[in-house]
């Protein structure tokens, strides 16, 4: 048995173990830090593949006698790491900026208006129990996923742009998802006025070519096709930009009796003008970031079904 090999690894676990302290630490605190975390996995994930070659070329020296508690420790080690890692990419976002105008019109707070627009969704879906039921427990679920938050309206930073964003809900005709909440992004507190939309840049997104896609649906056998779910919900908003995405919705979501709380979005919503460039970016980032984690992740999934 190499002697050094088995130090170089505890170097390595001793290396992990402090990463996901780390890790812990976060976990505890208020406001996560998705670049922090973003960065942790990264690390975390390296050191992973580090290890498990390390154990490759430590079980190619260890006596037969001695190979099937190597195994056996090295494989409970690197379950709870890959239990580990699940935990932290769950947490783990891309962190966006809203693209502003270099000179973009004055933004007004929009304030009144969105409170106005809000008591009549409510009064409207109050017509409709269940579908205001559904449209406050939608609410509720992105609050408890961290979408969004709920504000102090008394903690309000000087010089920072305040916008407030009306919204109301679109039927669609699915058993599973009977009501879209859909985002006024456009929304004008005047005639005259800005909309948050007017202030933004109107990216268009980088598409495939269609012609290069059915050329790869007719190379292999199989094709894959799929969706992601809540796609811009997923990728974080930075908090400096946050203030500008700020809505109303009843205190208890889903008690129409309840007074009128100030939300924000914590995540890219769906609704404004540059959303889809920034999810078509950030993924264009991690698939070439990951190229090869998403191939073999992939391929997995594909087989087992």
């Amino acid at each position: 048995m190499d002697t050094k090999m088995k130090a170089v690894r505890a170097g390595h676990k001793g290396a992990v173990t402090k990463l996901l302290k780390k890790f812990e630490e976060i976990q505890q605190s208020s406001e996560a830090d998705y670049e922090e975390i973003s960065t942790l996995l990264k690390v975390v994930t390296q050191e992973k593949r580090t290890l498990e070659n390390i154990n490759q070329k430590i079980l190619e020296q260890t006596s037969d006698e001695d190979v099937a508690v190597e195994i056996q420790e090295s494989d409970e080690y690197m379950f709870n790491l890959e239990y580990k890692l699940r935990q932290i990419t769950k947490l783990s976002k891309y962190i966006a900026k809203l693209p502003w105008k270099a000179e973009h019109p004055p933004l007004p707070t929009n304030k009144a208006v969105a409170f106005r627009r809000t008591e009549s969704v409510i009064k409207r879906l109050r017509k409709e129990p269940k579908l205001l039921l559904k449209y406050g427990e939608i609410i509720d679920e992105q609050e408890k996923r961290g979408f969004i938050e709920r504000v102090d309206n008394e903690e309000i930073k000087p010089n920072i742009k305040l916008h407030y964003i009306p919204h109301h809900p679109v039927k669609k005709d699915s058993v599973t998802t009977p009501i879209r909440i859909v985002y006024d992004c456009s929304c004008k507190q005047t005639p005259d006025s800005a909309s948050l939309n007017d202030c933004l840049l109107n990216v268009p997104p980088k598409l495939n070519e269609v012609t290069a896609i059915l050329l790869r649906f007719r190379l292999n056998k199989y094709a894959v096709s799929t969706d992601i779910e809540k796609a811009f919900l997923n990728v974080g908003l930075d908090i400096e930009d946050r203030d500008v995405t700020r809505f109303f919705w009843l205190s208890k979501p889903t008690d129409p009796n309840s007074d009128l709380t100030t939300y924000r979005f914590k995540s890219v919503l769906f609704g404004a003008t540059c959303s889809p460039f920034i999810l078509n970016a950030v993924l264009s980032k991690h698939l070439n970031n990951h190229p090869f984690d998403f191939t073999e992740k992939t391929y997995q999934r594909f087989i087992c079904r």
